[in-house]
């Protein structure tokens, strides 16, 4: 049973992480075509996805990176403040009268809570290729191009 708990509380940490980024993403793209910077003439957006580089690790490298970022989630408590603030989301939107602001608030601790399993996602990623060997992490920068290249829409180079 306990397993089964954290394993939901692991899943529902990615999710919050990944709703972040997506939101970050679809803010930044908004922004983008409101401030008048993409059209002809232009260059491109800068493509910030991360899933070009988990389809370039190796299997094993996805398996004990996966297993990283749970561990530091847990040790960062996260897992553990996200159950929390989605109890907390639940109760502040059923609450009556309504608070706005209450919502508000939920939602920036949930925003600080996918930021920092960011950080532990990032540094996990970064201690992984820093402790490859020259050959994986030539092997992982060409999987990784490859995987940049087949992207849909132009090419970001010059």
């Amino acid at each position: 049973m306990a397993k089964t708990q954290r394993t939901r509380l692991i899943w529902r940490a990615v999710l919050v992480v990944s709703l972040a980024f997506n939101l970050l993403i679809v803010g930044l793209a908004v922004g983008m075509m409101m401030g008048g910077r993409v059209g002809p003439g232009r260059p491109p957006p800068v493509e910030l996805s991360i899933g070009p580089v988990v389809r370039a690790l190796s299997d094993e490298d996805r398996r004990a990176l996966r297993s990283e970022i749970g561990e530091g989630l847990r040790r960062a408590g996260v897992l553990s403040r996200d159950a929390d603030a989605l109890d907390a989301l639940v109760a502040a939107v059923g609450a009556e009268p309504f608070d706005p602001e209450a919502v508000r608030a939920v939602l920036l601790r949930q925003e600080e809570l996918a930021l920092r399993g960011g950080e532990v996602a990032r540094e996990a990623l970064v201690s992984r290729i820093a402790e490859a060997t020259p050959a994986d992490r030539a092997a992982f920068a060409e999987r990784l191009a490859r995987e940049v290249e087949r992207r849909p829409g132009p090419p970001f180079r010059r």
